[in-house]
């Protein structure tokens, strides 16, 4: 049985594929949260242990202003440039 692809089937598909892509960057930007809350606590945690004044107010107010991606790479940055020394 042949199903002929009219201009409404194609759009159906284009639309859901769009919802698909929709629903990926959400999960993909929840897991960036996730992973940014978890090195949050991580590094409190080892500050915590080091020192009792860990993780003040004036940096989280900074990094609750920057994209969860510029706080990722910029954290990256840091380990990497204190793991080469």
């Amino acid at each position: 049985m042949v199903i002929p692809l009219g201009s409404k089937f194609i759009l159906a598909l284009r639309e859901d594929e769009e919802r698909r892509i929709r629903i990926m960057n959400d999960l993909e930007r929840r897991v960036k949260r996730l992973e940014l809350i978890m090195l949050n606590e991580a590094e409190n945690k080892i500050a915590s242990l080091k020192d009792e004044q860990a993780g003040s107010a004036e940096a989280e107010r900074i990094n609750a202003m920057l994209p969860i991606e510029e706080i990722i790479n910029k954290r990256a940055n840091a380990a990497h440039t204190v793991g080469v020394h």
